[in-house]
């Protein structure tokens, strides 16, 4: 995965919740792009989860973004 296509996603207007997906099995749903930052070194993102919980990913470990906004409404 490249910082251009996670980049993509973020951006997209309207904005759509989209999940991603890391090689270790984990998802990781965006419902709003508050949620979610990039670090300045373009290497990682970081994401609010519903728990409150900050989760760090390094983007070559994604593996695949998915939309996941029904029928790509925005969330």
């Amino acid at each position: 995965m490249t910082l251009e296509q996670v980049q993509d996603f973020i951006t997209r207007q309207p904005f759509r919740a989209f999940t991603i997906n890391t090689g270790d099995g984990k998802a990781f749903r965006v419902t709003s792009p508050e949620f979610i930052m990039r670090f300045p070194n373009g290497r990682a993102l970081a994401i609010a989860t519903p728990e409150s919980r900050l989760v760090v990913i390094d983007i070559q470990l994604i593996t695949s973004l998915e939309d996941a906004s029904p029928e790509g409404q925005a969330a």
